[in-house]
């Protein structure tokens, strides 16, 4: 909320875990039920074999075009839009990887799929795809995001629990540790024993207003996550290796990264109030 939704785009640009519900009977326009079924497959049940190898041409790197109903810009305008409106247009395929594709049920037509990917796969494209490799089609008919980055369902909460703990004033218990969202950066307590008190004041008024900082101060601070290499969980984030989160009592202030030349930290995302 408020300031935060600045650090958006490095949670959610991340690889995902998705759960997958298709059918291999048709084809649909839109990919998935917003249109009616077409292409309708009348032959033999592939056999689960025959699934799990085709599901091995689509795992790892892989270049896929995404869905001419998603939501991708095409000369200015939404693909969806173009779609809808019967124009004619080309996308051109992109580079993804898909971590793991694995096969949790399967009796014909329908098959469930639990899907490892990084940021920008379109999984109705996947669906397609291994239809089109089975030579029956397929059409997706419903997905759960189950898994952003290190954050997974069990951290998830409904509205009405969000509200219910609002109302009970136990939504900061709620809070998930900065250090778990970005767990590839470095933690620097301000309000630990490595500051004095001059030191605190002086980074508070810098971070406040965007400047660098001396990065032999920062990291000579009291600091926890080591540096490290960045984890296959979460190579999609900016915010990884080299990153360093300034926490106050308990608050993300900013976040800085380093320089090339490694004397400062520049700030990647500042929220403290000015």
């Amino acid at each position: 909320m408020g300031r935060a939704t600045r650090l958006a785009s490095s949670i959610t640009f991340t690889d995902k875990v998705y759960r997958a519900r298709a059918t291999l009977a048709f084809r649909s326009p839109t990919g998935d039920m917003d249109s009616e079924p077409a292409s309708r497959y009348s032959g033999a049940a592939p056999s689960r074999d025959a699934v799990l190898e085709s599901l091995l041409q689509f795992k790892g790197p892989i270049l896929q075009v995404p869905h001419r109903f998603s939501a991708l810009r095409v000369d200015g305008k939404r693909a969806y839009e173009r779609a809808r409106a019967g124009e004619s247009f080309n996308l051109d395929p992109r580079p993804v990887t898909v971590h793991a594709l694995d096969l949790e049920e399967y009796e014909f037509p329908e098959v469930q799929l639990r899907v490892s990917c990084s940021a920008g796969t379109y999984i109705r494209s996947l669906v397609e795809d291994i239809g089109t490799a089975l030579g029956t089609g397929g059409c997706l008919l419903s997905l759960e995001r189950i898994q952003v980055g290190s954050l997974d369902e069990t951290d998830a909460m409904t509205p009405f629990e969000c509200v219910s703990r609002y109302t009970e004033e136990r939504l900061w218990d709620s809070r998930i540790p900065w250090s778990r969202l970005f767990p590839d950066a470095r933690t620097v307590h301000l309000d630990g024993t490595g500051f004095s008190s001059e030191q605190l004041q002086g980074i508070r008024q810098d971070v406040s207003h965007g400047r660098r900082l001396d990065r032999g101060l920062v990291c000579g601070a009291d600091t926890s996550e080591p540096e490290r290499t960045v984890s296959h969980a979460d190579p999609g984030s900016d915010i990884g290796q080299g990153s360093y989160l300034l926490i106050e009592s308990g608050d993300l202030l900013a976040i800085y990264g380093e320089t090339g030349d490694g004397s400062s930290l520049k700030p990647y995302r500042v929220l403290i109030n000015d």
